[in-house]
């Protein structure tokens, strides 16, 4: 748990959503200061201003006065805006070509400024998506072209998130060389503290907050860092296990910022540790509340954080719904935050795990353990080994990592558990998730299901279900032997249920694309055949919950039913 904060913490450090701006990593007021000095009709001497994507100049050369000459620069009208004053001389009148006298000038390559801004554009579009390696490639190519503070910044920004701390430190370092504003040298203080932190030395990183904090108080700018600074000081707090102080520091950010959606999460995380966990689901409803549609990475991180504080608050059902969101919003923007994204299944799986539904859960545990998180003993060992050594055989999928038991019945090895491998054309019933976690498996048409399983496996024939029928006793009362005992998943009375055979069926249900509806959950179970009876329908099995028979059907090809796999 505790590396799993600190992780998290690690991930909201900074709100780096792209969309906003790439200088959203600075603070409310450092991305201002960038934007007002990036404006392209502001003239500006060379050295005073650091350069942003949405202005990065390069200077070719410096034209040397002789004779205190005057020349008419040969550049093209429209560019006039791109030729700067040197540091130390100002134009009497820049909008007159005629002013550029030799000693006052230097100019710049348009092309080279154009094809670094794009690969820094690039890089951007990759950072929103959570794609750190492309974002990283493209910044480092823009660098190569022309070296910026602004470049150099936001490339230590994603060393800093890919554990890559002394490179960070390194362009952090170089920074310090450029003759940028004086309100950058809080900044940039301030960011490498954060640096520092990350590498675990939380009182070096205190102490340069603190210079920080001061650099600001002395300052006459009209730019206040201070909520950043405030938020990564609460932030080292909290490593070093002064969680009061630190949550102090958070509540004084938010006095100065309150509409910063990660210090709401960061002070949510130090509530947890104090297990005050109604303040901290509260905190974070508020980030979500705060967040935009295009914040992707953050709104993962408070799905995740929900999952997390709902567990901690025993609510169980309430956390697998907010690990699926998260799982979800992961998959489907594509993001590569893989150290951030074990602990959806990790909570996914102990809530399962609480609510009786060990198999499931442990698949999600083990799947965990293979995203590289250092599972707990308790959950991992007394569960997960335990359940395997009494329960009998697993197979494991290796397209997504799920586990499902196995049982041997007679000549053939079936799964025990319903396929939930997501396809085109499968559905989770009722489309909720939660029903393909409750081991009730997705809903397949008939060409999706004769696909869906893995190497080694296949859809059994209408000749492999009577085999197994048969062997059971026949259609009579083979039903009863196949069906999970109880009612926990089934309707009552759950008529001749004794799962004998070990097949563990559950009741589905199914799909109609006719009018598009779910039906039969808890009382039917229907799994389909490889077999065809016609060009229109298939071959299936249905098992109901008021009777012990196996009865043999035929289904509409476009349906949706459940599917159990039987080894080649």
């Amino acid at each position: 748990m505790k590396k799993f904060i600190l992780l998290l913490i690690y991930l909201v450090l900074v709100n780096y959503t792209y969309s906003q701006s790439l200088f959203s990593v600075l603070g409310k007021a450092g991305g201002q200061l960038i934007q007002d000095l990036s404006k392209k009709d502001e003239w500006r001497s060379i050295g005073k201003a650091i350069e942003t994507a949405a202005d990065i100049t390069y200077e070719i050369e410096k034209i040397n006065a002789r004779n205190n000459e005057e020349i008419t620069i040969k550049i093209n009208p429209d560019n006039i805006q791109r030729v700067y004053p040197k540091e130390g001389y100002k134009w009497e009148n820049p909008d007159d070509p005629n002013d550029y006298s030799i000693e006052k000038i230097e100019y710049i390559d348009i092309e080279k400024r154009d094809n670094a801004f794009e690969l820094f554009e690039k890089g951007g579009r990759y950072l929103e998506k959570g794609d750190w390696d492309n974002a990283l490639t493209y910044l480092s190519q823009s660098i190569e072209i022309k070296k910026t503070p602004g470049a150099y910044l936001i490339r230590a920004v994603l060393y800093n998130y890919n554990g890559m701390y002394e490179k960070a430190l390194e362009d952090i370092g170089t920074i310090f060389n450029f003759d940028v504003y004086p309100e950058y040298f809080i900044l940039f203080f301030n960011f490498k503290g954060s640096i520092l932190n990350n590498m675990g030395e939380s009182k070096e990183a205190i102490t340069l907050f603190n210079k920080a904090i001061n650099l600001q108080k002395e300052s006459s700018s009209s730019y206040d860092f201070s909520c950043e600074i405030l938020k990564n000081r609460g932030h080292a707090k909290e490593n070093i296990g002064d969680h009061q102080n630190a949550i102090s520091d958070y509540n004084k950010s938010i006095e100065i910022c309150p509409n910063n959606s990660m210090v709401y999460v960061q002070r949510g995380i130090s509530k947890i540790k104090l297990n005050d966990y109604k303040s901290a689901s509260s905190d974070i409803n508020i980030a979500l509340s705060i967040l935009t549609d295009e914040e992707i990475v953050s709104k993962f991180v408070c799905f995740e954080m929900k999952a997390i504080i709902n567990f901690g608050l025993n609510n169980y059902k309430e956390t697998i719904q907010y690990a699926n969101e998260a799982i979800e919003m992961y998959n489907n923007n594509n993001m590569t935050l893989s150290d951030m994204y074990y602990p959806c299944y990790y909570f996914r799986g102990k809530a399962k795990i609480e609510l009786g539904i060990n198999k499931s859960g442990c698949s999600d545990i083990m799947k965990a353990k293979e995203l590289g998180m250092d599972i707990e003993n308790k959950y991992y060992n007394e569960h997960c080994i335990r359940v395997r050594v009494m329960e009998g055989n697993f197979f494991t999928d290796s397209r997504d990592g799920q586990t499902y038991k196995t049982v041997k019945i007679g000549n053939q090895v079936w799964m025990a558990e319903n396929l939930n491998y997501k396809t085109s054309n499968s559905w989770c019933y009722n489309n909720n998730s939660s029903f393909c976690d409750l081991l009730f498996g997705r809903l397949y048409t008939w060409e999706s299901a004769k696909k869906s399983c893995p190497v080694g496996w296949h859809l059994p024939t209408d000749e492999e279900w009577a085999e197994l029928t048969n062997y059971l006793g026949g259609k009579s009362v083979a039903g009863g032997k196949l069906k999970e005992t109880d009612t926990t998943h089934w309707s009552s009375p759950n008529t001749g249920a004794t799962n004998e055979s070990g097949f563990t069926a559950l009741p589905g249900g199914d799909w109609m694309p006719s009018d598009d509806s779910f039906k039969g959950v808890p009382q039917i179970a229907n799994f389909w055949s490889d077999t065809e009876y016609s060009s229109q329908y298939s071959w299936m099995r249905i098992l109901i919950y008021n009777n012990e028979k196996v009865i043999r059907g035929y289904y509409d090809k476009p349906a949706g039913l459940s599917v159990r796999c039987l080894k080649d």
